[in-house]
């Protein structure tokens, strides 16, 4: 079976299985308490379906600082779930390393 993409060149589905499987091997996984979704699966939905691309790290967690446009925002590196009070503009970048 050949697998082609949308524009009909062939291999693209291997490949986006590929980075499909990238994302999910994250271990171990930790979920966002509102979405109920890992760092990795938002991230992955977040490239193929749009919407905020988290920063996760190599382990899987959300890195303590996102940033989106011109704000950035400390999370609890096992859910992503924002801190309250940690909100600040660009060029700003909190302070995230005792939250």
């Amino acid at each position: 079976m050949e697998f082609k993409d949308l524009s009909g060149q062939p291999g693209h589905a291997v490949a986006l299985w590929e980075f499909q499987t990238a994302f999910y091997n994250y271990a171990p996984h930790y979920f966002n308490d509102i979405t109920g979704r890992s760092c990795a699966e938002e991230r992955y939905r977040a490239v193929f379906g749009g919407g905020f691309l988290p920063s996760c790290s190599p382990e899987g967690l959300y890195e303590p600082v996102q940033c989106q446009d011109n704000e950035c925002w400390c999370v609890i590196k096992e859910t992503g779930d924002e801190i309250a009070g940690t909100r600040i503009s660009a060029p700003e970048i909190p302070n995230c390393d005792c939250k």
